[in-house]
């Protein structure tokens, strides 16, 4: 059985609240609240799983942890100041937390909009490969402009897999291999 966010995720995109905004975006941030601002496809988390052991910088409520850690998948979880109800032990973290990880893939699930989180976990990272969700491009409404120039300049998209999306949201797991030296 699929679990909840994923069927509530799919009945509401199945029911008369799509044609209502205001009802729908008060729903949606009720949910991100709780589950993730994301929503896990099989796909998403089998590629993620892939590419374990990870390491998520701004991991909320820890659900996206939670689930590949469902799958046996080993993924250190850490927030400035994890979320309450917490699907998993988020550890009081940030960029710094990425060298007690050195083996470990980056993994950033919604960065903050506007905020310097995701470039400073891109500054801390060593390591080649980055998994990314979130929306990209000149509206993206997750990381700020240095991320993703960082992200354009420094890596190359390995893969792109296409999220259940809320309505007017356009986030995708993006897999990002490092294709020039560190800078």
């Amino acid at each position: 059985m699929r679990p909840i966010y994923e069927r509530v995720f799919d009945s509401v995109m199945n029911s008369r609240l799509e044609g209502e905004p205001k009802a729908l975006a008060e729903l949606r941030k009720e949910l991100a609240w709780t589950y993730s601002f994301a929503v896990p496809s099989d796909e998403a988390l089998d590629e993620l799983a892939a590419h374990g052991p990870l390491v998520e910088i701004g991991a909320g409520t820890g659900y996206w942890a939670w689930r590949l850690q469902s799958r046996g998948v080993t993924v250190h979880a850490y927030d400035r100041t994890p979320g309450i109800p917490n699907w998993i032990s988020v550890a009081e973290g940030s960029a710094e937390s990425l060298s007690a990880h050195s083996g470990a893939n980056l993994f950033l699930c919604w960065p903050p909009l506007e905020t310097s989180m995701a470039s400073e976990a891109l500054d801390a990272y060593q390591g080649d490969v980055v998994l990314y969700v979130g929306e990209r491009g000149a509206s993206a409404r997750t990381g700020n402009a240095e991320f993703h120039a960082r992200l354009s300049r420094e890596f190359s998209v390995v893969r792109e897999i296409v999220l259940p999306r809320w309505p007017g949201f356009s986030d995708s797991l993006w897999v990002f291999r490092r294709s020039h030296g560190r800078n």
